[in-house]
């Protein structure tokens, strides 16, 4: 099959169609915080969209530089510097529209997706796929849910606390705050946390229950594993303190 010739104005109508649509979402609706755009070249310039929505945040992906780096339907491969965001399929679990052709991420997936991504100070983006009728999922629903009951115990690990060593220094996914770390015990995680020159914490709890867990130093190296009666199939907080 061959495409018609683009014509000599696509271009140019492209650019007042795109500029017409944004200005109209960024001066109509109050603040926006963040706009995300997929793709494009710049048809209205970020400058543009600062001058209409000052504070606003962008993605880097309107034909130029943005606010954070990205990467999509994968988790970055290396320790990324600055705002960054993985944008995910999670809903179904390999499709950004509604299938069921590929499955559904349960929630311990998506927590260990954002766990790792929180452990270097990123953010994940997880996709849900509505049905024809406008409606979430079920799959996704019932995940949401879960994750929800999580948040309730554990969400002082991703909301709000900094990057950690890992994996530089640390075999499990950690997390930060004043005076406190979060280690992340993984669901297929079975082994011991070790940290190499770590602070010395001197009080160790399980989020999801709040029992003390056992801390062991060797020199500056800390040693600490959640007993296998304690473990849940999703991902397991200590806090350090």
């Amino acid at each position: 099959v061959t495409l018609p010739k683009r014509p000599a104005d696509h271009d140019a109508k492209r650019k007042a169609l795109v500029t017409g649509q944004v200005t109209e979402l960024l001066s109509n609706y109050g603040k926006i915080d963040l706009i995300w755009f997929d793709g494009g070249h710049g048809e209205i310039p970020n400058t543009e969209v600062r001058r209409l929505q000052p504070g606003i945040v962008i993605n880097r992906r309107n034909g130029g530089g943005g606010d954070y780096g990205d990467s999509e339907g994968k988790l970055p491969d290396k320790r990324f510097k600055g705002w960054f965001e993985t944008c995910e399929t999670n809903w179904p679990a390999a499709k950004w529209s509604y299938t069921e052709d590929y499955g559904w991420d349960t929630a311990p997936e998506v927590i260990e997706k954002l766990v790792r991504l929180r452990a270097w100070g990123g953010n994940l983006l997880a996709n849900v796929g509505p049905k024809g009728d406008g409606s979430v999922p079920e799959q996704a629903t019932a995940a949401m849910q879960e994750m929800a009951d999580w948040m309730k115990h554990s969400r002082e690990s991703v909301i709000g606390a900094g990057p950690g060593p890992f994996p530089e220094a640390v075999n499990a996914p950690v997390t930060t705050g004043k005076g406190v770390a979060y280690i992340h015990f993984l669901p297929d995680f079975k082994e011991d946390a070790v940290w190499k020159n770590a602070p010395k914490y001197r009080k160790a709890t399980l989020l999801r229950t709040g029992e003390s867990i056992p801390i062991t130093y060797e020199d500056d190296v800390l040693h600490i594993a959640i007993p296998p009666a304690l473990r849940s199939r999703s991902v397991d907080v200590v806090r350090l303190e």
